[in-house]
């Protein structure tokens, strides 16, 4: 071999040698960028959560612990949370885990909604106002998955993934599940609606007031129930004591501030319970009611919603046989 063809040779090892070497630290950045968990984290830390959906145009709803109890507020208006309503969204960002890379850099984020005008962000902080987490919840998808049986019969399942990046980096992921219908809530969604809400076998009284004098009394004596001395029907009393189970109002009117008797009282009684009230306002639009388990909230309803689902006439509870 000349000493031509040598030097040609080196030049192609050469070559060779450098095209590896590219090949392998693009492949070991790619494999390193990629990450199997976004973020950790210690629910038992978490005392804030600053929440900014795109539903809302991103204004902040904050969760706030207050010894054992939640909190949710909007500007100046605080409310009630159901019970695990936070328990629920954390267990939902800890299922977070990212199955692959969506996108290496921000001119992708408009793509998969993860920026500041379409992601919904979710930071949350310890008691201290420590950063425990930052992310950008961004755009859904799903796809049906025929189901995977030997039958071939059955409904397809639906398969969902959603994109999300931490906050302070470019990478954007997805993530299996539809983190987004769990985040990108308006506010009144996030709220407690509970009116009412009670075990129908330690009811005894059901007081009702209204305008005109034309209120009554349902009172249970022995297994019967009666308005003075009207027999009542026990049937119509037990369907209208099994919604009371759990009743919750549709609307809040957060603007309305009624006070005072109201033009319509209702109060439920019984053992081993405390007293349940609502208390029903004329408004222009039907009714503003309060609850007495959900003091601080105002619902509004016309005359077909919940206002009548509450606030009932004596003829209702008559036997049909004595109208």
């Amino acid at each position: 071999m000349n000493s031509q063809n040598k030097k040609l040779s080196l030049i192609l090892a050469g070559l060779v040698v450098l095209f590896l070497i590219v090949r392998w630290v693009k492949a070991d950045k790619k494999v390193s960028t990629f990450k199997t968990q976004l973020f950790v984290l210690d629910t038992a830390q978490v005392n804030t959560i600053k929440l900014y959906p795109q539903v809302e145009a991103q204004e902040e709803i904050r969760f706030g612990k207050d010894i054992n109890a939640w909190n949710v507020s909007k500007g100046n208006i605080q409310s009630t949370i159901p019970k695990n309503q936070v328990q629920n969204l954390l267990g939902s960002l800890l299922t977070i885990k990212p199955q692959r890379m969506a996108a290496r850099s921000s001119d992708k984020w408009s793509t998969y909604q993860v920026d500041d005008s379409l992601g919904t962000r979710v930071v949350l902080e310890d008691a201290e106002g420590k950063k425990l987490a930052d992310l950008v919840i961004g755009k859904f998808s799903y796809r049906q998955v025929a189901p995977q049986n030997n039958f071939g019969g059955g409904q397809n399942n639906i398969q969902g993934w959603t994109y999300v990046r931490n906050y302070e980096e470019e990478e954007t992921y997805a993530t299996d599940g539809f983190l987004s219908m769990s985040f990108n809530r308006d506010f009144n969604s996030f709220r407690d609606r509970k009116m009412v809400e009670c075990n129908p076998n330690f009811v005894k009284n059901i007081r009702f007031q209204a305008p005109n004098n034309a209120g009554f009394t349902l009172s249970k004596l022995g297994d019967d129930w009666r308005m003075g001395d009207v027999l009542a029907d026990s049937t119509k009393v037990a369907n209208y004591l099994n919604q009371l189970r759990s009743l919750s109002g549709t609307d809040i009117d957060d603007t309305a501030n009624p006070s005072g008797a109201g033009d319509y009282q209702w109060v439920l009684s019984g053992d081993n319970m405390a007293d349940i009230s609502v208390t029903a306002f004329t408004s222009p639009t039907g009714f503003n009611l309060r609850s007495s388990i959900n003091p601080n909230t105002v619902f509004s309803s016309d005359s077909t919603g919940v206002f009548s689902q509450i606030f009932k006439q004596s003829a209702d509870f008559v036997a049909d046989e004595l109208q």
